[in-house]
């Protein structure tokens, strides 16, 4: 497993991992997020011209991971573990269902084991906090 310590030296296959519900309308933000992410255009005068590969010299570089449905369900665990590995950012939708899946509570969990809890990042789509964040979400301090 990856230490915590050694998170800003690390290089990352994905930007972000999405932890959601995979019912409405949880489904419909985490895919509209998804293609949010991976479509936004970095301002030109953000961009750094450089051969370094953590430059940002490129017009879209969010590469976002977000497990679908039609996803074969062989060695499906395993492949979420290993995008949690190597995400940078865990965006966790948050809805009344949250508390219902017990996907999502594992993600949250791996990736605080993997990644420590700074980089967890909770979007709040219905409800208020209490009744939609998942007790891995309450007190990231």
């Amino acid at each position: 497993m990856v230490e915590v310590e050694n998170e800003t030296k690390r290089k990352y296959k994905y930007d972000a991992f999405i932890s959601y519900r995979h019912i409405e309308p949880d489904l419909t933000i985490a895919k509209i997020l998804h293609e949010m992410i991976e479509k936004f255009n970095i301002p030109k005068h953000l961009r750094i011209v450089s051969n370094d590969e953590n430059s940002i010299n490129d017009k879209h570089i969010f590469r976002v991971f977000r497990d679908r449905e039609e996803l074969s369900t062989k060695d499906l665990s395993t492949m979420i573990e290993e995008a949690i590995a190597n995400s940078k950012n865990l965006i966790v939708i948050c809805s009344k269902r949250t508390s219902l899946s017990p996907w999502c509570r594992k993600e949250v969990q791996l990736f605080k084991k993997i990644h420590g809890v700074n980089n967890i990042i909770p979007v709040l789509i219905e409800g208020e906090p209490d009744d939609s964040f998942i007790d891995e979400l309450k007190n990231l301090d």
